[in-house]
């Protein structure tokens, strides 16, 4: 069985959107060149490939003088699916599958078409897709890999590895390649559950090639094409410089848990931010709101601005209007945008109740592209609705969901991606799979949540105690941060009140909070154990093993 390999390139943007790298130095050695090098050593694949634009053509032949690959071009411009893998993506980063709609890493950069064609012509039968900056990507994974899909060849059209972005391939047979060009699908969501066609989880089949378990349960993305994959990459290069050549998935793993998987950045990679205590449902039994939140905001367009010059530093940040009130409800919600967008926030996503989803709200939506909506409905039938929300508005949010569907149709763009999400307690629980399946089918994905009681804040509703039985640090406390209406910042989501917030806005920056002792202590003390200080919510909390 011929199988060839490929590399997709893009010398100005990255397959997630942000500046391309491949051209730039890391290290001594561009990046593209670094990733092509790292492929010498495989044995199992009949040639290597470099695609580009015809444009690119002589500066991607320049990075690869002197190597064993063809460089090609191609004029088929972006794949069908690009910019919705590049929405979703965005959320799941440092993953290997996780994003909105099911979509993977591989996703990011695999254009099924060019594919096929190469493959095609090359009388291949099938093609190993390798991410373009994974500088570290294993050879001896990517030939243990090929040896797999040849074995299985008579019962898989695919082959995958559960590794961290950056380390594996994934090698696609011409037949799939061609599927998928004609549907105009990524991969990824042949992957995905989908109601029409119910299945077992591809990880338990013969397409996923079952690497170390140090690989499998270690996240973080190990490719050049954002600055946290960067510094990232950069930390372990450094650490293993002298037998960088020989170094392997696994080396990079273990290397990962030991020294970096409790790295924390100089601002936090995801920020919730409430606009207002405000909201409809101010009685909803499922959630934190009204009364026992109080009453806070709305927040001011200062704080927004130097919120969002902040984040900007790092060209992978997200931000999620949320919080304990209805963000839609904010006097000034499409300016907020607005600003969040021109400062060069990368990920922007709002949770909403969906009540005043109206015609400003979608324009607004539409207009500065958030990324993902996020609508708290939590109930398959308007009687549900008022039994968990006191309130009857249950046909006035589904009809608002299918102005947004429209509105998105009529601008012929794929964002916002819409999530209708669920929290699932003692009454929500016997419609999970008829609310799953009906919103997975009319909008291409849906969320249930396991009820939260808050750190034991609000009445216990939970249907069963989903927390692992051994418990470790709370991963959230690294990577995330919450900022209420008037400018507290907490280290936790959990804390609604804002009783236990490391400082304000109102006299600070968000870089000098998220570093602050108080935020040092709490993560010490988690890594040793030690959950009561400084943040007394954190023993009974159940929810410290969210990603």
């Amino acid at each position: 069985m011929r199988i060839i390999a490929a590399i997709e390139v893009d010398l100005d943007r990255s397959p997630i959107g942000t500046r391309s790298r491949l051209a730039d130095d890391l290290r001594g050695e561009p990046v593209l060149r670094r990733t092509i090098g790292r492929l010498a050593g495989c044995r199992e694949f009949d040639g290597l490939f470099v695609l580009c634009p015809p444009e690119q053509h002589d500066r991607a032949t320049d990075l690869a003088a002197g190597l064993d690959v063809a460089v090609e071009t191609h004029g088929a411009g972006a794949a069908a699916h690009q910019q919705l893998v590049q929405l979703s993506r965005k959320w799941a980063l440092d993953a290997w599958r996780g994003g909105v709609a099911g979509t993977c890493c591989f996703d990011e950069h695999i254009h099924p078409g060019v594919l096929a064609a190469l493959a095609e012509r090359e009388k291949a039968e099938a093609v190993l897709s390798i991410c373009p900056a994974g500088v570290l990507a294993d050879a001896s994974l990517a030939d243990a890999m090929a040896r797999h899909f040849r074995q299985h060849a008579q019962l898989m059209r695919l082959t995958f590895s559960q590794a961290p972005p950056g380390l594996a391939p994934a090698i696609f047979a011409v037949e799939l390649l061609t599927q998928l060009r004609d549907k105009g699908l990524a991969p990824g969501f042949a992957l995905a559950y989908r109601p029409q066609e119910p299945q077992p989880d591809m990880i338990a089949k013969d397409c996923c090639y079952r690497a170390p378990a140090e690989i499998i349960h270690t996240a973080g993305r190990f490719v050049a094409d954002c600055d946290r994959g960067l510094a990232r990459l950069t930390a372990a290069m450094e650490a293993i410089d002298g037998q960088l050549d020989r170094t392997t998935a696994l080396d990079v793993c273990r290397w990962t848990r030991r020294h970096y998987d409790r790295h924390v950045d100089d601002l936090p990679r995801e920020v919730e931010i409430e606009l207002t205590t405000e909201d409809q449902l101010a009685r909803s039994v499922l959630r934190p709101r009204g009364s026992v939140v109080g009453r806070r905001g709305p927040i001011n367009l200062e704080m927004i601005d130097r919120l969002a010059a902040e984040l900007a530093r790092y060209d992978d940040s997200l931000v999620v209007l949320g919080g304990f009130g209805e963000p839609l409800l904010h006097p000034q919600f499409p300016e907020i945008l607005r600003r969040l967008r021109e400062a060069g926030v990368y990920g922007v996503a709002v949770r909403t109740n969906g009540v005043a989803l109206d015609a400003s709200a979608i324009d607004a939506i539409c207009t500065h592209k958030v990324d993902v909506l996020s609508v708290l409905l939590d109930a398959a039938t308007a009687e549900m609705y008022r039994r968990v929300h006191q309130a009857d508005c249950f046909d006035q949010v589904c009809a608002n969901i299918d102005a947004m569907i429209a509105a998105r149709r009529q601008r012929a763009q794929p964002a916002p991606l819409i999530v209708p999400e669920m929290v699932k307690d003692v009454d929500t629980a016997g419609q999970m799979e008829q609310f799953f399946d009906h919103w997975i089918t009319r909008v291409g994905w849906a969320v249930i949540d396991g009820y939260s009681d808050y750190a034991s804040q609000l009445p216990d509703r939970c249907v069963v105690n989903m927390a692992p039985s051994r418990r470790v640090a709370c991963r959230r406390i690294f990577t995330r941060c919450a900022v209420l209406a008037d400018g507290t910042v907490s280290p936790c989501d959990h804390d609604f009140a804002g009783r236990h917030a490391v400082g304000s806005l109102t006299s600070g920056n968000l870089a000098d909070l998220w570093q602050a002792s108080a935020m040092q202590e709490l993560r010490r003390n988690q890594l040793a154990g030690q959950y009561g200080q400084p943040f007394p919510l954190c023993p009974a909390c159940r929810d410290w093993d969210r990603p």
